[in-house]
């Protein structure tokens, strides 16, 4: 039997039949069959839409959490109205909040992961948060371009002078003056004639290498090993090599190099390598890097290729290389890898390259710029080398540049 709404059916076949998302009705004296009526859907905005999946993904995140996470959320959130899922849902949305309550003090891990320098500041650049190393002993914090910087106190003018005070007593009377001194001695007489000469001894051994030169005025944290801060023509870096847009500072922290534009390029300045023997020990600073493609590099050149320490990105601190690359203009993959850090490591980088005029050239980590306990990372025989015999010719001091700003700092230079 086929039905519609409105039908009307005699009460016996009324009892029978009752089709679903339909119901009877009494009307008029007579049963009549009604559809149940549909509530209708409400529309979903797109603001509304996207809520809600940025709610799935915050609750996906936190069915993920951690074990420590949780336990640091929990911690801080202890005698507070909040849980440990609203600190984490702050957290990941990059809020900071105020809670109250007499908490203990604590790190919090997500800064940690950017430095763990005792003195440390934090601050927010164009496109992502820095860590500013503390600033040596008598500086002062300033803003520069609307960031801040450390430069050094500049003394006020001096004050006016005071009014001349009475005269002072007159003195005691003062001691005897000493014994006046001896007389000359006479001429003395003539020398006698000279002796044959001796046979001549066999030669000493070769002595110690000598100590490092005097640090410059630098004070603070590094002051034990950093050389007073470089400069282009204390250093002898001064040819540039692939500059483009890059340029060029003499800071009050050292050699402040920078680039924008040219994609996968390595901009730097570059000097004679020294004759062997020969020791240069350097620290270097990465700044505003960009991914882990770019960085800053100092080593080795021959005019074409590079072999160098290279120190970058590594999306949660800084990863130290000893890479070799085939050209300045073709920095985006290295030919070799001959070391890594593997794990982060801090942003000031301290390192030594070393040609001891024997056929090998070395590269040595001084972590804390502890040069006298330094790791050897890396050797090779010249001769065998990715520069060759000859190529290890230059000391080349680079950044590489891309879309964002790159920048690159040469903060200590000692060459031995």
């Amino acid at each position: 039997m086929k039905l519609r709404p409105g039908a009307v059916l005699p009460d016996s076949t009324r009892r029978l039949i009752k089709p679903p998302g339909f119901y009877w009705q009494q009307w008029r004296g007579q049963y009549v069959l009604r559809r149940v009526p549909t509530r209708p859907k409400n529309r979903v905005t797109p603001l509304q839409a996207e809520q809600r999946r940025e709610m799935a993904a915050l609750a996906r995140a936190l069915a993920d959490v951690q074990p420590w996470d949780r336990a640091y959320a929990e911690a801080l959130a202890y005698g507070t109205q909040l849980t440990w899922r609203d600190v984490m849902s702050l957290t990941m949305i990059g809020r900071f909040v105020v809670i109250p309550g007499d908490l203990p003090a604590m790190s919090f891990p997500d800064l940690d992961l950017i430095g763990t320098l005792p003195g440390s500041l934090v601050f927010r650049d164009s496109g992502e948060w820095i860590i500013l190393p503390p600033g040596p002993a008598g500086y002062v914090l300033t803003m520069t371009g609307g960031m801040p910087l450390w430069r050094p106190a500049v003394p006020g003018p001096q004050g006016d002078p005071g009014p001349q005070g009475d005269p002072g007593a007159d003195g005691a009377p003062g001691a005897d003056g000493a014994d006046g001194a001896t007389g000359a001695d006479g001429a003395p007489g003539a020398d006698g004639a000279d002796g044959a000469p001796g046979a001549d001894g066999a030669d000493g051994a070769d002595g110690t290498d000598g100590a490092p030169g005097a640090n410059g005025s630098a004070t603070g944290l590094y002051a034990y090993t950093m050389s007073a801060p470089p400069t282009q023509t204390s250093t002898g870096l001064t040819t540039w090599r692939n500059q483009n847009s890059a340029t060029v500072v003499d800071s009050a922290a050292g050699i402040y190099l920078r680039g924008v534009a040219a994609t996968n390029n390595m901009s730097g300045l570059s000097k004679a390598a020294p004759a062997p023997p020969y020791k240069i020990d350097f620290a270097i600073q990465a700044h505003h890097l960009a991914g882990n493609t770019h960085g800053v590099h100092f080593g080795w050149y021959d005019g074409t290729k590079v072999e160098m320490f290279s120190l970058f990105t590594g999306g949660i601190g800084y990863i130290a290389h000893v890479l070799d690359y085939s050209s300045l203009t073709a920095s985006s993959t290295a030919v070799n890898i001959r070391w890594s850090s593997s794990q982060p490591i801090e942003g000031t980088f301290f390192g030594r390259i070393e040609d001891d005029n024997s056929g090998t050239v070395k590269f040595y980590w001084a972590p804390n710029g502890d040069f006298d306990n330094a790791e050897l990372v890396y050797s090779v025989a010249k001769a065998s080398g990715y520069l060759g015999a000859t190529g290890y010719s230059n000391i080349l001091f680079a950044i590489n540049r891309s879309p964002a700003l790159i920048a690159g700092s040469l903060i200590s230079y000692h060459e031995h």
